[in-house]
């Protein structure tokens, strides 16, 4: 939306009193946002944000409110490292009025990542425990203790630096985005199947590597596929392992 329209998305919030814009950035992390199938990257949340900024600091000039972001984030993803838990903080970091919302990612069933993380025996979820809240351990071999500390640093205030005319806003990246991922369904050598994401299968076992170790991507058949649509997916969810 705020990339493919930006005079539109401006006019909504300046016409509408849209005073609290909830984006879902989920991760400052090319990694992360490839590991949740999110089909968007880095470059398009810097976009949003400073675009976000210079309208906020415009309207504040012209003593009108300035909306409040509303930031949509995921930690504690599989595979996400510190350094993506770091980018992830410094986006925030450079959104002014931000409210950030947080959550630990959840392998909710209904998701693709989820079916697949419960047929690894790593989801942790129960019954009674299906939120998205953070505060407790949602997938086995995460390191909790360290998002925790990442969530406590989110409500530092970042600075607020005004200018006296709209700063150029980074170019829009919409222009060069890329297709839509495929699902892929790769055979494993125990006889099970195992759900991957991307471009081209090549990219699908390259964000897979991002959480599982060589042991379990050396259980993968790499040669071995079919592609499926997401609609589809529940008439393999037995296969999966």
């Amino acid at each position: 939306m705020i990339g493919h329209h930006p005079d539109l998305f401006e006019a909504l919030i300046r016409e509408t009193r849209w005073n609290t814009v909830s984006v879902g950035f989920e991760s400052g992390s090319d990694r992360v946002l490839e590991t949740l199938n999110k089909e968007c990257r880095e470059e398009d949340n810097r976009f949003a944000i400073s675009f976000l900024n210079d309208i906020g600091d415009e309207m504040e000039r012209e003593g009108k409110k300035p909306p409040t972001v509303w930031a949509n984030v995921i930690l504690g993803t599989p595979g996400e490292t510190r350094e993506d838990a770091e980018k992830t903080l410094r986006m925030l970091h450079s959104t002014r009025r931000v409210q950030p919302s947080v959550s630990f990612f959840t392998p909710y069933p209904g998701s693709l990542l989820g079916y697949q993380l419960i047929a690894e025996g790593k989801s942790l979820l129960l019954k009674d425990t299906y939120h998205r809240n953070p505060g407790i351990a949602k997938v086995r071999d995460i390191d909790y203790a360290f998002f925790k500390s990442v969530l406590s640093r989110m409500n530092v205030p970042p600075s607020r630096v005004m200018t006296d005319t709209r700063s150029p806003v980074m170019e829009n990246p919409v222009h060069d985005r890329l297709p839509r991922s495929q699902v892929y369904l790769f055979s494993m050598k125990n006889g099970k199947k195992k759900i991957a994401y991307g471009i081209t299968p090549k990219q699908a076992l390259e964000i897979l590597a991002y959480r599982l170790s060589k042991e379990e991507m050396d259980e993968i058949e790499k040669d071995q596929y079919i592609v499926v649509a997401s609609g589809e997916i529940m008439g393999f969810i037995h296969e999966l392992g």
